[in-house]
């Protein structure tokens, strides 16, 4: 296959280039991995990995014991409400990830990606929970700013403890500009699929933290549209979708939910890699008909 070279298990070296899209922007590697490396050779990959002072398992256990809790929820056993937009994506994605109408299937706008390799890790630490080591995540898909988000850039103080600006909980120069939308995380197929769900739960909970601290100093509740995240364990997609609960809803619930998963796609074979592009196209429509809206009604009251 054009693009791909090496071990089938190897990650290779990404070359940066940069295609970009009139509104978002998919940060992902030139040559796009068959599956995750599995040697992790610099110091943000162990970090990306490694458990810190708890399993992964624990790390789940105390997110869970927060006094904002976040918790996984499987679509398939869950006897809780699905809230009204994570039912919507989840449909969404479901009929392509099941096959349905794949061969068919065409992008309702043009899309035109930026492509480049970008690990970025949590910064400043504060973001996220003191207890619980530092994540990184391997890809982003961004908003590419337009005026109005251009404009409130000038307008927006500096990250507290970055001494920097930063839409994101993140200071990762390429991301600092570019709100964030989703998050891509990749795992090794020997990897637990546990550690990366507490990887992609602190990373969530930090973002959620750096979001409230952009709304209007006079308003009271965030209320945070349902958002789709993706983890690649080996030549296997999977997707979960991440809901907030606004404090002014129902307090006896868990203030965040992460439902899981939908099988979305693989790279084992033309078909599935058909579905995972499919779905990667509708969560990029996805940031560009919600995130992005609701992220400049966020920040509109910095450019009055």
């Amino acid at each position: 296959m054009e693009g791909i070279s090496g071990d089938a298990e190897t990650t290779p070296r990404a070359t940066k280039r940069r295609l970009v899209h009139d509104d978002v922007r998919v940060d992902l590697p030139e040559r796009f991995p068959l599956t995750p490396s599995l040697r992790s050779d610099t110091s943000s990959e162990l970090e990306s990995h490694q458990s810190g002072r708890l399993s992964p398992t624990k790390q789940l256990a105390a997110l869970e014991d927060r006094e904002d809790p976040i918790v996984y929820y499987d679509f398939a056993t869950t006897k809780a409400s699905v809230p009204d937009d994570v039912e919507r994506l989840r449909m969404d994605i479901q009929s392509l990830s099941d096959g349905v109408g794949i061969l068919g299937y065409t992008v309702g706008r043009p899309w035109r990606m930026a492509i480049s390799k970008k690990t970025a890790s949590i910064d400043p630490k504060a973001l996220a929970s003191e207890a619980l080591p530092r994540r990184v995540v391997d890809y982003a898909i961004v908003l590419v700013p337009d005026d109005m988000i251009s404009r409130a850039w000038k307008k927006l103080l500096p990250l507290p403890g970055a001494g920097i600006k930063s839409w994101n909980h993140t200071t990762t120069d390429d991301l600092r500009s570019s709100p964030i939308t989703s998050s891509i995380e990749t795992k090794a197929p020997n990897k637990s699929w546990t550690d990366g769900k507490a990887q992609i739960a602190i990373w969530t909970s930090a973002l959620h933290r750096r979001l409230s601290m952009l709304q209007n100093p006079g308003q009271d509740h965030l209320k945070i549209p349902a958002m789709p995240l993706l983890i690649a364990q080996g030549h296997d997609w999977h997707l979960l979708i991440v809901s907030r609960r606004a404090h002014s809803d129902d307090e006896s619930g868990p203030g965040t939910i992460i439902w899981q998963k939908i099988d979305v796609g693989s790279t084992r074979n033309c078909f599935d890699a058909f579905k995972l592009l499919a779905v990667l196209h509708v969560i990029a429509d996805w940031a560009f008909t919600v995130w992005r809206p609701w992220f400049r009604e966020l920040i509109g009251w910095m450019v009055p």
